[in-house]
């Protein structure tokens, strides 16, 4: 059977109890083993969650008045098991009261989580929503695991979080994979998302996008020919080679239909071969026949020994069936039930029934009307129909999934059923079974690779090994029972989603320990922190795929190119108003001449507004790509800056062209190009920092051309001398460097030699003194803004987040 050495590796618990208990669970570890050596398909990670919780803030903080009040640590994760490093011995150690006896309660926080203290302070308060509470559950490899719960009940939540993809709230509980405490690195390269929400590129194909997607994920080290032979079996295998050459398409510009667009999401998880699956509402918004469809293809992602977990909302009976763990939630992210989905209905009727609340909530949702009917001879699996009968006779089919959420839709009886299972035999069950799997988990490399895979098992050891070295400078120490001293780190920071992980030991004595470590130590982390590399493959290699495949479909678009040619439009204008005008030495002339090189100087930078939306419309495609491992966001923004860069200078080369040539300017033609050319890339950078830092395309709209507006009042021509508290912004404005550079081409040494105006020259008019600052020297004070506005463009595109989660 192709589930052989899957199931093998969730039914630990059912070993023969001969011999000691370490002798049990070493016996079971090896059948493990033996079973995947069998498997040409490797087994997914074992995913763990217990106790975890998730609050959020919302609305605006208030502040309070003074007063004394305690306050205690901000703990985001907390291990309530022990350490990676730590975990086959303390496993082994306790494993008989974990495999004969009920498992002890969880311990109570270390003292360092216990410690209060009083402290005065201006308090803002915040409304809090408890949006997770609990939560203990496991995710096996082989299973197809159902998030199933009301609107609100936080099954997004729990998958973000398990992911490792939870953007703000408090967090805290254990979460382990496969024993151990995900990094970064292991949750982008040994899992994969599919959003609830298409995030494709329209302009390419499907073919293309999976080949986009392959080249980015699998590295440089596999040619394209394997690649491409992926490509083509996941496009067999989930029934997209008769769209193979569509394109996507978008909402104005039809391509493929919303379940072969739900397909490609699938496909491009699968890309890497994850060994952990999540996907959030994968059949929202598609037909029942298409909802099955894709069921059916989780289902055999689930047999092939990956671990899937999957959100669904009010799913059909034959879809629900294929399913074969279900975790239950309420609202407040309370469990209701956790297990297998064939026991569920019997579990939730007999705990109803229990609390006195089944006759209350029959009258509510009608449960008591619906008779089991076994389904196993028609159906072949151990799901279950429930068929109602209604007052007129006729019967109508009903789902599982359906009985199940009404019994925690009203909230009275839906507590009831969480407090139920919270001290039923079935959740301590659960615990001892989590305790159990972690100890069977093989504790040596050869043992990891023949479970998991050579890639797996590395990105496993790698983690552990990050995780030791990166708390090996804490504050204090963790005494095991044993007497050992392992130093470990109270929090754990991720930079990318803003949550950390506060680790802790159960059956172990915490205990300060008066360790200093040095600031040398913790600087270089920190540094080795930031330079490593998360990604799939390189920033470079990275850059060049996307210029591959999307810089050349957006280049073969004739909407993308359209939008990037005012400047061709602005040189025609400029030139049919100005032609032959710039030689005129009169008064007026000089007068025209100054104002032709101050639109000159403006309108590169407003033509930098069509660059704007391609930030805001791929913010989405953005965030999941980059969480995905797909590429940093360096990479991303000097993609970017290429892509638009190729434009920018076939363009702003015809326009300073056009309009040197036509109005008969004088001074260098090349001076004249390249500081429109710096120019039109200060405002390309400058329109990309607005359009990171505002949560809309309508807000970006509007913020730059009010921001370059401003910089028009303080150029020099409008208005001179400038008043005492306008002088500052002056300069800061970097069109205030392109006008004056561009005057002194014109006016000076090499131009037309300071012609009179008035009672001096032109230059002393404007207070244009070339012996301060030379033409190049405000060429380069162009530049100087452009790196400037380049870094604060990456800071905002890495740190500012509009879509949370």
């Amino acid at each position: 059977m192709q589930m052989e050495s899957a199931h093998n590796h969730v039914q630990l618990t059912q070993v023969k109890k001969d011999g000691t208990p370490r002798q049990r669970v070493v016996k079971a570890h090896n059948e493990v083993r033996v079973s995947a050596r069998g498997n040409s398909k490797k087994l997914g990670l074992l995913v763990t969650l217990e106790h975890v919780s998730c609050t959020l803030h919302v609305g605006w903080p208030i502040l309070c008045g003074w007063r004394q009040e305690k306050t205690e640590p901000t703990v985001r994760r907390c291990d309530s098991t022990p350490l990676p490093s730590s975990r086959p011995a303390m496993v082994l150690d306790d494993v008989e009261s974990a495999t004969n006896a009920v498992p002890p309660s969880p311990p109570p926080p270390p003292p360092y989580q216990q410690q209060q203290q009083q402290q005065g302070c201006l308090r803002l308060r915040q409304q809090q929503i408890q949006v997770l509470t609990d939560v203990t559950v496991a995710f096996e490899p082989g299973h197809l695991t159902a998030l199933l719960g009301p609107s609100g009940s936080g099954k997004t939540t729990l998958l973000d979080v398990t992911s490792g993809r939870k953007t703000r709230g408090r967090v805290s509980g254990a979460i382990r994979f496969s024993g151990v405490v995900p990094t970064n690195a292991l949750l982008k390269r040994e899992t994969a998302y599919v959003e609830q929400s298409d995030t494709l590129i329209p302009a390419l194909t499907v073919t293309e996008m999976l080949m986009y997607q392959s080249e980015l994920k699998r590295g440089t080290s596999e040619g394209l020919g394997p690649k491409r032979e992926r490509v083509n079996d996941l496009m067999e295998r989930l029934g997209l080679l008769a769209c193979a050459s569509t394109k996507i398409g978008s909402y104005l510009d039809r391509g493929i239909s919303g379940g072969q667009a739900r397909r490609v999401n699938i496909a491009l998880a699968l890309v890497t071969d994850p060994s952990v699956l999540f996907l959030d509402e994968p059949t929202s918004g598609l037909d029942s026949t298409t909802s099955f469809e894709v069921c059916g293809i989780l289902r055999g992602i689930a047999d092939g020994g990956r671990t899937v977990i999957s959100t669904i909302h009010s799913p059909s009976a034959e879809a629900f069936r294929l399913f074969d763990d279900v975790a239950l939630l309420a609202r407040g992210g309370r469990v209701a039930y956790f297990g297998a989905v064939s026991r569920s209905l019997d579990f939730v009727e007999e705990k109803l029934a229990e609390s006195r609340l089944s006759s209350e909530c029959s009258n509510s949702s009608d449960v008591e009307d619906f008779d089991v009917v076994d389904d196993e001879e028609s159906n072949g699996n151990n799901g279950r129909s429930l068929s109602k009968a209604p007052s007129n006779g006729s019967l109508g089919q009903v789902s599982i999934a359906e009985v199940l959420l009404v019994s925690v839709a009203d909230r009275e009886a839906a507590d009831a059923l969480c407090d139920a299972y919270a001290t039923s035999a079935l959740a301590t069950s659960n615990l001892h079974r989590i305790k159990v799997l972690l100890g069977a988990l093989p504790k040596d490399k050869q043992g990891l690779v023949a479970l998991y895979g050579r890639r797996a098992a590395k990105t496993l050891l790698r983690a552990e090994q990050e995780l030791i070295i990166s708390t090996s400078s804490s504050p204090f120490s963790i005494i095991m029972g044993d007497g050992e001293t392992s130093d470990r780190s109270d929090a754990q920071s991720d930079s990318s989603t803003g949550t950390s992980i506060t680790t802790s030991t159960s059956n172990v004595s915490v205990r300060k320990v008066a360790t200093s470590p040095s600031i040398w130590r913790k600087t270089r982390r920190r540094f080795c922190q930031f330079f490593r590399r998360e990604t799939h493959t390189s920033s470079l290699t990275a850059t060049r795929v996307m210029l591959k495949y999307r810089m050349w479909a957006n280049l073969k678009d004739v909407r993308w190119v359209a939008a990037r040619c005012a400047p061709l439009f602005f040189a025609f204008v400029v030139s049919s108003l100005f032609y032959q005008s710039a030689t005129d030495v009169d008064a007026r002339g000089l007068m025209n001449t100054s104002a032709l090189l101050f639109m000159v100087a403006a309108l590169p930078a407003l033509a930098a507004g069509g660059y704007m939306p391609s930030i805001v419309e791929e913010r989405g495609l953005f965030y999941r790509e980059r969480a995905d491992g797909c590429y940093s966001t360096g990479a991303y923004l000097i993609y970017k800056l290429l892509e638009e860069g190729v434009m920018t200078c076939v363009m702003t080369t015809s326009f300073a062209v056009i309009i040197f040539y036509s109005v008969n300017a004088q001074g260098s033609v090349l001076y004249f190009i390249l500081t429109c050319l710096v120019t039109a890339f200060v405002g390309v950078v400058l329109a990309y920092l607005v359009a990171a830092l505002c949560p809309t395309a309508n807000a970006a709209n509007t913020v730059l051309p009010v921001y370059i507006t401003v910089h028009l009042f303080v150029i020099g021509l409008l208005l001179d001398p400038l008043p005492v508290y306008a002088r500052w912004f002056a300069d800061v404005a970097f069109l205030r460097y392109t006008w004056r550079g561009l005057m002194l081409n014109q006016f000076g040494e090499g131009g037309m030699k300071n012609p009179l105006f008035g009672f001096g020259g032109i230059l002393e008019f404007y207070h244009l003194d070339e012996s301060v600052m030379t033409m190049w020297e405000q060429l380069g004070m162009v530049g100087v803004f452009f790196f400037f506005y380049l870094i604060a463009t990456y800071m905002a595109l890495a740190y500012v987040r509009h879509i949370k989660r």
